[in-house]
C-alpha cells in the first residue's frame, strides 16, 4: 500500500532562482509586427535542451512570451513600432508540466539560413529587438558552385517586420521561479496493505 500525499503547484526551485540561461527559440506562428500589440502572447519551443542548474529541459519544451516595447522605451507611435519587433520571454513549460518563470530577450545577432535558392536574414539588434527580416534571392555564381544573393545589402527599410514560423532566435533569460503543475504522490510503500 502506498500512503503520501497529492502535492500540487509546488515550488521547485533548488537554488536555480537567478540563474542566467541562454537558449535557441523556434518560433511557432507567423508573426507581422503590423498586426501585433504590446502584450500579445508569442509561442514558440526550445530547438535544443537547455541545462538549468542540475535540471535538463527538453528540447520542444514550449516557450511563451509576449510582444513588449524595449526597455527605456515609454511609448511609440504604430507606424515607427511597425519597423521592429522586441519579444520578453515569460517561460518555459516543459512537456511534464514543469514550469519555468523567466524575464529574457533576443540577444544581438545576424542569421543566415539558406534554403534552395533563397537566403533568410534575421537580425536583432543592441536593445533585443527584431529590426530586419528578409529573404534574399540567389544566383549562382560561375565556374564557383556557388550561389550569392542578388541584393546582398539592401538599405531599404521595410515597414513590416514578418517573422515565420520555424526563424530561430537565441535568447537570454534570468530564471525567477520554477514550479510543478503536475500531481506527484509522495510516500512510502508499507509492509502489508493496511491503511495509515
Amino acid at each position: 500500500m502506498l500512503m503520501g500525499a497529492l502535492a500540487q503547484g509546488r515550488t521547485l526551485d533548488a537554488g536555480i532562482t537567478g540563474t542566467e540561461i541562454r537558449f535557441q527559440f523556434k518560433f511557432r506562428d507567423d508573426l507581422w509586427s503590423k498586426k501585433l500589440f504590446p502584450g500579445d502572447e508569442v509561442k514558440g519551443s526550445l530547438t535544443e535542451s537547455v541545462l538549468i542548474g542540475d535540471r535538463l529541459v527538453p528540447a520542444r519544451s514550449v516557450v511563451v512570451g509576449h510582444v513588449a516595447l524595449p526597455p527605456g522605451t515609454k511609448q511609440r507611435n504604430h507606424h515607427s513600432a511597425r519597423h521592429s519587433l522586441y519579444i520578453q520571454f515569460d517561460r518555459i513549460v516543459t512537456p511534464d508540466g514543469t514550469t519555468y518563470d523567466i524575464k529574457g530577450a533576443a540577444i544581438r545577432q545576424l542569421s543566415l539560413v539558406t534554403a534552395e535558392h533563397t537566403l533568410r536574414e534575421l537580425t536583432v539588434n543592441d536593445d533585443g529587438e527584431i529590426i530586419k527580416v528578409q529573404d534574399h534571392g540567389m544566383y549562382q555564381v560561375p565556374d564557383w558552385d556557388t550561389y550569392i544573393p542578388k541584393s546582398w545589402v539592401d538599405v531599404k527599410s521595410k515597414l513590416d517586420i514578418h517573422v515565420c514560423s520555424g526563424d530561430k532566435l537565441t535568447v537570454s533569460a534570468q530564471v525567477l521561479n520554477v514550479t510543478s503543475s503536475s500531481l506527484s504522490v509522495a510516500g512510502k510503500l508499507l509492509p502489508g496493505g493496511g491503511h495509515k
